[in-house]
């Protein structure tokens, strides 16, 4: 199952949970370095909540392969916009609020992140 945490990197790499984080068992993850430095949980609390974040996981899972090396951007499990560039969703989505916007990898893919 694939789970969502909030997080904060220092400059050095040192990791912060906002969040508890708790694993059965050693796992991988995929980190997203975000622009703004605002906390998300305020919109995450007011635009949705838990099963907002699962159905957006189990519509990226179920539609990976069709979409796969795009941008999405869901509201809820609803699709919005993609496109192959952020700039390009971002000009799609001009105007509208509290979306979730993510690349989507094919399974195989493995993606890798360095500050």
């Amino acid at each position: 199952m694939l789970t969502t945490i909030e997080a904060e990197i220092d400059v050095n790499g040192e990791v912060t949970f906002l969040e508890p984080l708790k694993i059965a068992k050693k796992s991988r993850a995929i980190i997203t370095l975000l622009e703004d430095e605002k906390p998300l949980r305020k919109t995450r609390r007011t635009n949705g909540n838990a099963d907002n974040n699962d159905r957006q996981l189990e519509w990226l899972k179920a539609n990976r392969d069709k979409y796969a090396g795009k941008y999405v951007a869901l509201d809820g499990d609803n699709l919005v916009a993609f496109a192959d560039t952020l700039p390009e969703i971002r000009q799609q989505i001009t105007g509208r609020k509290n979306l979730f916007i993510v690349k989507v990898f094919a399974e195989e893919t493995t993606v890798s992140a360095g500050l």
